[in-house]
């Protein structure tokens, strides 16, 4: 869903919150908080501010147990809120987004994930690929409420088989990377397995 310009929904914590953070930072904490309780308010038919969302900055924003589980990501002009029965972790980037790709590669990559990279030799392709891997990656560190970059070197990643693996803690991500129309969203849970149950999208642009 594109970002809000505007914010409706906030609670008095939200608000309060809002106050402490520069212009440009309460500008998108403020969309993303209003935007998560308007789509939580549709799922719960509920009234948006009645939706028991701890969201106050400096939080990974989550909801009781019962309701399920929720994870934000954002992009230049885009916010992807995910949710589901289990826990994920999502995220999301313009497909189109410059970076250094080598760079990426270099620093936070896997061996075997790296010698499969440099098999691509068209550049395009390769940036492309580098993408891939990282919101699958940044997903999967997001599952388990990682904050430090330098985690995503425990995460491994394998696209074709939708798979995502901690050798820390040795443990088996379903992982995800689908297109859907300028953006590569990436999506990792335990349990949920989007090739047998394909996720419902609702763009509300």
């Amino acid at each position: 869903m594109p970002k809000k310009t505007k914010s409706y929904f906030l609670s008095e914590k939200e608000l309060f919150s809002s106050t402490k953070l520069v212009r440009s930072r309460k500008a998108d904490y403020m969309s993303s908080r209003s935007s998560l309780r308007e789509v939580l308010s549709l799922i719960f038919n509920l009234d948006p501010l009645k939706v028991p969302l701890d969201g106050e900055f400096g939080r990974i924003p989550s909801i009781p147990p019962e309701y399920g589980y929720i994870s934000l990501s954002h992009c230049d002009n885009a916010l992807l809120i995910g949710w589901s029965i289990e826990k994920i972790g999502v995220d999301i980037e313009r497909i189109d987004r410059r970076f250094n790709a080598k760079g990426i590669m270099k620093r936070f990559y896997l061996e075997d994930e790296i010698k499969e990279l440099n098999l691509i030799k068209n550049s395009e392709e390769f940036r492309k690929e580098v993408m891939k891997l990282w919101v699958t990656k940044e997903s999967s560190l997001k599952w388990s409420q990682d904050t430090i970059a330098s985690d995503l070197l425990n995460w491994q990643i394998k696209l074709l088989e939708n798979k995502a693996f901690n050798k820390s803690l040795n443990l088996n991500l379903n992982a995800y990377c689908l297109k859907y129309k300028n953006w590569f969203l990436g999506a990792a849970s335990k349990f949920v397995r989007i090739d047998n149950t394909y996720p419902l999208i609702c763009d509300m642009f």
